[in-house]
């Protein structure tokens, strides 16, 4: 009987959390996806294991999100498809949603509460983005889930297996190092397998680019304290959801928030025994993840990926709470997000649906403006170029104006003004440079017939930026001789 019940629970909640996420499979791209997928497409096995210097992704972020596995299934299929990716990260979701049913299962022995707050974690708006996002990599939350199912059991030498394997599928999987470390009878294991890890992690990817090493500093430090009280804040009450935060909101009521929860957080950790883990669960996933403001400052410790291990042990936690008395508002809890959820989903379809929400509420933030400017170019609507204009010639820094120049820049060629191209290139080069903005000069130099130029500019280009196939291929259209 008891496995009767575990596999309709199991199945209850798959089911539903699949068909609650199964239109994302009709959606594109959206935002560093296509970044993303496209330096995979340029992998093969051995670069997923250890990228290789070919690889563009060496000179980026991307390189030091060391997630082999992950990379190793899209190359296996060789399929870097929109519909693919989100088919990878429901079915990942939905697995994750149903061994959270059996986690809450073996701790209420209540297969209602099991499966309302399973739904809870699916529906909760947040998720979201873990769940339709494909640059989420969400594959890391099954063998994550898994081990703490595991441990749930007392089956320490299984857990610490899956611990092991998830950290290959994602970094965020040593969310469960501190909780482990704490709860595990078999410490060192633990240990000896996280530090085993951070060491190949350390050989495949070798040395983070300088630009793109840490630079914590005061006011760094000061975004980290409220960016961790609006994670709290998000995690209980995600009203109003938001799509794009381009910085951490300043507001006290983080503040005053992050000292409630922090405190109760404390009070449970020493009154209930029980909760421990989770409690350690929720708070180091979000300490671990809020740190990356360290690399990418405010916009990127904002994203509600971050918090699914955080929300999964919120959902353990309120099964606790209410696993002696069930309480009937969980029901309405359930509807009301779920249906939220599902409205908020229609943000993350395309390019244009995500930044035109973002813009609603950062109409003075490059970043928006730029990418929603793009986007509507895309679609050849003119309104994209004055938001580029707006970037270029307003109060902003020079790497925000640089930037929305180049995007001019693709403008002028892509409306075949060759000359207007070459004439606003040289006007934009004493703001900075990038491997894109020698590439459009040379084709522009090119489609006014000034051959000579172009060889130069391609041959500058070459020196700065070798790893760009692109350069490398207009330099061997050119003449001009590469390695």
């Amino acid at each position: 009987m008891n496995i009767r019940t575990k596999l309709v629970l199991f199945f209850l909640v798959l089911f539903a959390t699949f068909i609650f996420y199964f239109k994302s499979w009709s959606f594109d791209f959206v935002w560093d996806d296509l970044a993303n997928f496209s330096t995979l497409s340029n992998m093969n096995i051995l670069d997923a294991i250890k990228p290789s210097g070919k690889v563009l992704s060496l000179s980026s972020l991307f390189a030091s999100n060391w997630r082999p596995l992950t990379n190793a299934i899209y190359l296996l299929f060789n399929d870097f498809s929109p519909k693919f990716a989100h088919l990878v990260n429901t079915i990942s979701f939905s697995l994750t949603s149903s061994i959270l049913a059996l986690i809450i299962y073996e701790i209420s022995k209540n297969p209602l509460i099991s499966i309302i707050c399973a739904l809870l974690f699916s529906f909760h708006p947040a998720n979201v983005e873990s769940a339709v996002w494909s640059s989420s990599f969400s594959i890391f939350l099954v063998p994550s889930s898994l081990a703490i199912y595991f441990y749930v059991k007392s089956k320490e030498k299984t857990s610490v297996g899956f611990y092991a394997l998830s950290l290959f599928f994602k970094e965020s999987s040593l969310s469960l190092f501190l909780p482990f470390l704490v709860s595990l009878r078999n410490k060192l294991i633990v240990g000896i397998i996280t530090l085993a890890y951070l060491l190949l992690r350390h050989l495949a990817v070798g040395v983070i680019p300088v630009h793109q090493k840490p630079h914590y500093d005061l006011s760094t430090i000061v975004d980290m304290i409220y960016g961790l009280g609006f994670y709290f804040k998000s995690l209980i009450f995600p009203y109003p959801f938001r799509v794009y935060t381009p910085e951490v909101p300043k507001d006290v009521f983080n503040i005053i928030f992050l000292l409630v929860v922090l405190s109760l957080m404390l009070w449970l950790f020493v009154r209930q025994k029980e909760m421990r883990f989770w409690i350690l669960l929720l708070a180091s996933n979000l300490i671990l993840h809020i740190a990356v403001v360290g690399f990418e400052r405010a916009p990127s410790v904002l994203s509600y990926r971050y918090m699914a291990l955080s929300i999964l042990a919120l959902c353990v936690i309120l099964a606790y709470i209410v696993k002696e008395q069930f309480s009937p508002m969980l029901l309405p809890c359930v509807v009301i997000y779920g249906a939220y959820s599902y409205m908020k989903m229609d943000v993350w379809q395309n390019n244009l649906t995500f930044w035109h929400e973002a813009y609603k509420t950062n109409k003075e933030d490059p970043t928006v403006l730029l990418n929603y400017g793009t986007t509507l170019l895309s679609r050849r609507d003119e309104k994209g170029l004055g938001l580029l204009w707006k970037i270029y010639k307003g109060n902003y820094s020079k790497n925000d104006r640089f930037d929305a120049g180049v995007n001019i820049m693709a403008y002028f060629y892509n409306n075949g003004d060759f000359e207007r191209c070459v004439d606003f290139s040289k006007e934009i080069s004493k703001l900075g440079e990038s491997d894109l903005y020698y590439y459009l000069r040379a084709l522009c130099l090119v489609g006014i017939g000034d051959t000579l130029r172009a060889r130069r500019t391609i041959t500058l280009a070459l020196k700065k930026y070798p790893e760009r196939p692109e350069i490398r291929q207009l330099a061997k259209i050119l003449g001009v001789m590469t390695k």
